[in-house]
């Protein structure tokens, strides 16, 4: 297991992988005598949240082209995968308490930097979604790590920029990432903002994050 929640019914979800590495989500009800897996996702599963109804939101990553999507996703395009490599990117999926699948979206970008001639070949983009949290309005914010510099952000972030990406000398450099999601069934992107260490090319990775009382993000 990756993460779990409990839900105000009292069941509790889990995450994480399977046998054959398939994200995984399973609800076990409040004695954990029986459990229900509700969904399978070509994916790396690595956080979880669930709303006063029941429904359950998870994130992590997935370089899948048949990773399911939604219709009024926000992002429908898949990663771009080549014979060298391939992009990978963070997404957001909602389930009912029964197990159908509600909103979900990639949001990643293949775009990164990489400085090295024949090193930078397969070097895509790689985005994770690491934490995953609701605010008062029923917004679903997610954050992580990325070394994509296409990543989309909103106008006013803190930091538009992405310090990140590959060279042949220094290597990987990572810069965290906060998104969120409007309520609502089209869940669009609400804002989102990389964040990058003071002093480049140092890698930043958001491994976890908590909302305040007045729905302030904190990493």
């Amino acid at each position: 297991p990756a993460a779990a929640v409990t839900d105000e019914q009292g069941n509790l979800i889990v995450v994480g992988q399977d046998q054959t590495y398939q994200g995984i989500v399973l609800k076990l009800d409040p004695q954990l005598h029986s459990a229900v897996t509700l969904g399978s996702l070509p994916a790396t599963v690595h956080a979880v949240t669930a709303d006063g109804s029941g429904n359950i939101y998870v994130t992590g990553s997935t370089s899948s082209t048949s990773f399911p999507v939604t219709a009024a996703a926000y992002q429908t395009k898949p990663p771009t995968a080549s014979p060298y490599g391939s992009a990978a990117y963070a997404f957001v999926s909602k389930i009912s308490p029964a197990g159908q699948l509600l909103y979900s979206t990639y949001f990643g970008s293949d775009v990164t930097i990489c400085d090295g001639g024949s090193y930078c070949m397969g070097k895509f983009g790689v985005t994770a979604g690491a934490a995953i949290a609701l605010d008062a309005s029923g917004a679903v914010v997610i954050a992580g790590a990325t070394t994509a510099t296409g990543l989309p952000t909103t106008p006013g972030a803190l930091s538009p920029t992405c310090v990140c990406g590959y060279d042949y000398g220094l290597g990987t450099t990572t810069a965290g990432f906060v998104a969120s999601f409007q309520p609502g069934a089209a869940q669009q992107l609400q804002w989102s903002t990389f964040l990058n260490a003071s002093i480049s090319p140092i890698s930043l990775t958001v491994n976890a994050m908590a909302l305040d009382s007045a729905g302030n993000v904190i990493v």
